[in-house]
């Protein structure tokens, strides 16, 4: 395996006699020079940067080393606290991912997430990608060319960790148009290896054994008919005074709202 183990203006006219004379003039100042006329000055080629500093792997084949975050722009919050990571990838090659999801209003109200084991070489190929990207060498940045150009883009953030810690870069509207950033388009290489590794690797769908649960006070949903309608499925309704409340379920109670859940949409 390819890793180390422990980045329109106006045209200039002359006439035709002129135009003789300024080219019989250039002829005749080259053929009047011994040296053959003056050679272009030389430029000198730009210096050739760095590789980028080979990632260290953290230990613990079930750790996650590279995670795809994605903020979905301006949708009701119920949509984007309902998503998972895009990519979760462990040491190991278990990548974790969401799925297509169905074109429907409203939405399933869980997401499509997926679990593949990557064969070596597909591992190898995202661990030269995450390389090239020099994201071993950032701590927290991100990259806002187009926020102020576009109001309503996705934010894309890669998060590495290897044994120096955890590296975050973030970048408003990736897939928007060419960056004067540099750092961007390996993060697009990278983003587009995920894509193409996921689609060929054998996939089971995947539920995790925890799960979190957001209660939301809101509006009632707009279209009734295509809400889903059960009774409350939670041991206490939230408090009163609390707009928003977060609860972290597993065992037993985690799988029955799974089940639950995997019937529910958006209007639930």
């Amino acid at each position: 395996m390819a890793r180390t183990d422990n980045a329109r203006g106006r045209r200039a006219r002359c006439s035709p006699a002129l135009a003789a004379g300024l080219f019989l003039g250039l002829v005749a100042g080259a053929c009047g020079s011994d040296s053959g006329g003056v050679p272009p000055p030389t430029v000198a080629p730009p210096p050739i940067p760095p590789p980028p500093t080979p990632i260290r792997l953290p230990d613990g084949e079930d750790t996650v080393f590279l995670q795809v975050e994605e903020s979905p722009g301006y949708v009701p919050i119920e949509y984007s606290i309902g998503r998972a990571p895009a990519y979760r990838l462990t040491v190991a090659g278990d990548l974790y991912y969401e799925g297509p999801a169905p074109e429907i209003f409203p939405g399933p109200l869980l997401p499509n997430l997926r679990h593949a084991r990557l064969p070596e070489a597909a591992l190898d190929e995202v661990v030269r990608a995450v390389t090239a990207t020099a994201l071993a060498e950032t701590d927290d940045e991100q990259i806002l060319e187009y926020a102020s150009i576009i109001a309503d883009a996705p934010h894309t953030t890669f998060v590495l960790t290897d044994r120096a810690g955890e590296h975050r870069l973030g970048v408003y509207a990736l897939f928007a148009g060419p960056f004067s950033d540099p750092r961007v388009a390996p993060l697009k290489a990278l983003s587009d290896t995920l894509g193409r590794v996921a689609e060929d690797a054998d996939h089971e769908s995947w539920r995790g054994d925890r799960l979190q649960v957001w209660v939301l006070r809101a509006e009632p949903f707009p279209e009734p008919d295509l809400a889903t309608v059960v009774p409350w499925p939670l041991a206490a309704p939230p408090a009163p005074e609390e707009r928003a409340d977060c609860r972290v379920l597993d065992g037993a109670e985690a799988s029955r709202l799974h089940s639950l859940f995997e019937s529910a949409n958006h209007g639930y």
